[in-house]
C-alpha cells in the first residue's frame, strides 16, 4: 500500500467514527436537492479527486515530441563476402547458394536486384535477376563486363567481347530478360560506367588513350567526348546529364563536371589537387557535387565543404545514397596494423559536411557495396 492510500484509509476510517449507528442513507425518492451527503462519502469523494487528477493529467497529456532517430545500417543494397555470401537490403537479408561466391555487383529494381555473379561450371560472369524469395534468374550474354542500370531502372545494359578487338554493347529488359537491343563497337576493352538522360557512357578502364563514349541505346550512333589530359576514369551523374571526368596534368589531379557539347566536355565545375588515388573520387547522382576522399572535401556550387571523417585509411570509392549523402569506407584497424582491414562505413552529408559510422563489417570479411 502507499503512502497516499494509507493516508487516505486513515482519514476514512477517523470520518466514519464520526457518522452515528443510527444514521440512514437517504430514501430513493427523497429529492435531489434534499439529499443528504454523507460525511464520509463527500471527503472520499475529495481526496479521491486529489489523488485522481495527477493520474488522468498525466494519461492525457500529449507526449513530448521525440525526433525520430535515422535507421542504422547502409541505404543502398551490400553483399557481404564470407560463406555464404549475404545480401542485404534494408530489412532483407538474403543467404546467396555457393553458385555465387564471386559477387561483383548489384542493383536495386522492381521485383529484386540485378546482380553480376560468377556462373560456378561455367566460370563465366553473367546478369540475373535475384528475387527476395532466393530465386535467380540468369539473363544476358555470357562474359558480361559490368551493368548499368537506366535512370528508370527497367533496363540495363552490359558488354562483352564481341572478338576481333571490338565489343558488344547489350540492353536487356529487367523483367522478361529479353535483348532490346545491342551494338558492336570498336574498342577491345569497354566496359558501361553509367546511364544518364544523354545515354550510355562507356570507358576503357586503364586507358586514357580511349576518351570516353556515349552511346544512345535504340541506335547505332556513339561518339566520343574530347577530354583534355584524360586520366582513365570517368563518373557519371545518373539522374542528370552531366559528368565528370578524371584529368591530370604534372603532379595535379583535377576533377572536371561538365556536360557535354559537341564532342567535348564543357566543364562548369572543378576541384583540382596534388595527383591522388584516382579511385576515390566521386559524383552525386544529380550531377551537383564532386568529391575528392583523399581530401575529405566535396565541392557543391563553387563551395568547398570539409568532410569530417577520421583518420584512417580509405578501403573503398565513395557510394552515393542519394544526391546529398555519401557512403566512405574506412579501414577500422590501427594504422600500420598487419593482416585483413576492419572496414567501417561512415555516413557524410555533404552539404554539412558532418560523419557517423553506420556500419562495421563483420571481422574477417569485406563488403561489396551495391546501386540505390
Amino acid at each position: 500500500m502507499t503512502d497516499t492510500e494509507t493516508r487516505l484509509r486513515d482519514y476514512l476510517q477517523t470520518k466514519a467514527a464520526t457518522v452515528p449507528d443510527d444514521a440512514e442513507p437517504p430514501g430513493l425518492d427523497e429529492p435531489v436537492a434534499r439529499r443528504r451527503i454523507w460525511p464520509v462519502l463527500a471527503a472520499a469523494a475529495t481526496i479521491a479527486a486529489v489523488v485522481a487528477v495527477p493520474v488522468v493529467s498525466k494519461l492525457t497529456a500529449e507526449p513530448p515530441a521525440v525526433e525520430p532517430a535515422a535507421k542504422p545500417g547502409l541505404r543502398v543494397p551490400y553483399a557481404v563476402m564470407a560463406n555464404p555470401v549475404t545480401l542485404h537490403d534494408g530489412d532483407v537479408t538474403l543467404p546467396l547458394d555457393d553458385t555465387m561466391t564471386s559477387f561483383r555487383d548489384s542493383a536495386r529494381v522492381d521485383g529484386g536486384w540485378v546482380i553480376l555473379h560468377q556462373d560456378k561450371e561455367s566460370r563465366t560472369y553473367r546478369l540475373g535477376l535475384l528475387r527476395p524469395t532466393g530465386d535467380l534468374t540468369p539473363f544476358g550474354p555470357g562474359e558480361a563486363r559490368g551493368f548499368e542500370v537506366s535512370p528508370d531502372h527497367r533496363q540495363v545494359v552490359t558488354a562483352t567481347s564481341a572478338g576481333g578487338g571490338r565489343t558488344r554493347l547489350v540492353t536487356l529488359d529487367i523483367a522478361t530478360g529479353n535483348e532490346v537491343n545491342s551494338l558492336v563497337v570498336p574498342y577491345g576493352s569497354i566496359t558501361p560506367r553509367g546511364w544518364n538522360s544523354d545515354g550510355v557512357w562507356l570507358i576503357e578502364e586503364y586507358s586514357s588513350k580511349v576518351p570516353p563514349v556515349l552511346w544512345k541505346p535504340g541506335t547505332d550512333q556513339f561518339t566520343q567526348l574530347q577530354v583534355d589530359d584524360y586520366a582513365a576514369n570517368l563518373f557519371v551523374g545518373t539522374a542528370s546529364d552531366r559528368v565528370m571526368a578524371v584529368t591530370q596534368k604534372g603532379s595535379t589531379t583535377c576533377l572536371r563536371a561538365g556536360t557535354a557539347r559537341d564532342g567535348q566536355l564543357a566543364v562548369d565545375a572543378e576541384y583540382c589537387a596534388p595527383a591522388t588515388e584516382r579511385r576515390y573520387a566521386g559524383f552525386s547522382p544529380d550531377g551537383a557535387t564532386i568529391v575528392n576522399l583523399d581530401h575529405r572535401v566535396a565541392v557543391t556550387g563553387g563551395r568547398t565543404t570539409k568532410l569530417a571523417l577520421p583518420a584512417g585509411a580509405l578501403v573503398g570509392p565513395p557510394v552515393f545514397e542519394d544526391a546529398t549523402h555519401l557512403l566512405a569506407t574506412l579501414d577500422g584497424k590501427p594504422a600500420g596494423h598487419l593482416g585483413s582491414v576492419q572496414e567501417v562505413f561512415y555516413r557524410c552529408d555533404v552539404t554539412r559536411g558532418a560523419c557517423e559510422a553506420v556500419y562495421t563489417a563483420p571481422a574477417d570479411t569485406w563488403v561489396r557495396l551495391g546501386q540505390p
